[in-house]
């Protein structure tokens, strides 16, 4: 927990393994996630937005929870656009 330089090397060695673009998709939404924990909202709301308009629900659908919570807790929606996108995303995966 909060050893971003070992998950980071470990990140760049998945990205760079020949797997699925479902397998990608669910190592960027993992990278994601890290740069969010990191506290670089920016740089993982830009990846969970990406990743949300992905056609692998059981990736699209995290994202795009993840990338509401961004932006809810950044102003950037209000509580009842954040409420119609959770109701969106509940069963989608």
């Amino acid at each position: 927990l909060g050893d971003y330089a070992s998950a980071a090397a470990s990140i760049a060695v998945a990205v760079d393994q020949p797997v699925s673009p479902e397998e990608q998709l669910e190592i960027r939404l993992t990278q994601a996630e890290m740069f969010r924990a990191m506290g670089d909202t920016k740089r993982a709301l830009a990846m969970f937005e990406a990743i949300a308009r992905a056609p692998v629900e059981k990736v699209a659908a995290p994202a795009l929870l993840q990338a509401s919570q961004l932006k809810l807790d950044s102003g950037q929606i209000d509580p009842n656009k954040a409420a119609e996108v959770y109701s969106q995303v509940r069963f989608r995966w």
